[in-house]
């Protein structure tokens, strides 16, 4: 084998090992949300509402939007997202929660159940990023593996690399 192939060979095996310490933390890290009472919508630790939602949550169904901001829940003032998911895994799933909520300068009341965080949710969501991360690193290492006789196949390779990350 010549340089180039070690080159290519390593940069593989390097990609692989990487990829799967990385999908493995991904998964590690979000996993721990799967049968797990839930909001029904995630939020940002500035308290306001992230601006992904599945069409059963019981945010959306409640018309919770993008971006309002949470300051209570059951009139307990929040200070930071840690606060918000304790009082959730301390109800039982179903239960309804009162939430005061800031958009555009008013004040609102929501009432919105907990609800399970399901494996379908958990794919819905977090497993939908890991398929597209691993699509991009296929893409954009095929070509430079493969002997690409294009001058932009190494930097394809490291942008969708990054992409990846």
């Amino acid at each position: 084998m010549d340089h180039r192939t070690w080159q290519r060979l390593l940069l593989l095996l390097l990609t692989g090992i990487f990829g799967l310490l990385l999908i493995g933390e991904s998964f590690i890290s979000t996993s721990r949300w799967i049968n797990q009472p839930f909001p029904g919508f995630f939020v940002h630790e500035n308290l306001t509402v992230a601006p992904y939602f599945m069409p059963a949550w019981t945010g959306a169904r409640s018309g919770l939007r993008s971006l309002d901001r949470l300051v209570t829940a059951d009139g307990r003032p929040l200070n930071n997202r840690a606060e918000l998911y304790e009082i959730v895994r301390r109800t039982d799933i179903g239960t309804a929660i009162h939430y005061r909520v800031i958009r555009d300068g008013r004040s609102i009341i929501y009432t919105i159940p907990t609800m399970n965080f399901t494996l379908r949710d958990w794919f819905l969501s977090f497993g939908l990023y890991v398929f597209i991360g691993l699509a991009f690193l296929v893409i954009g290492v095929t070509p430079y593996l493969f002997r690409a006789s294009s001058p932009v196949a190494f930097p394809l390779c490291f942008m969708v690399l990054t992409v990846f990350v």
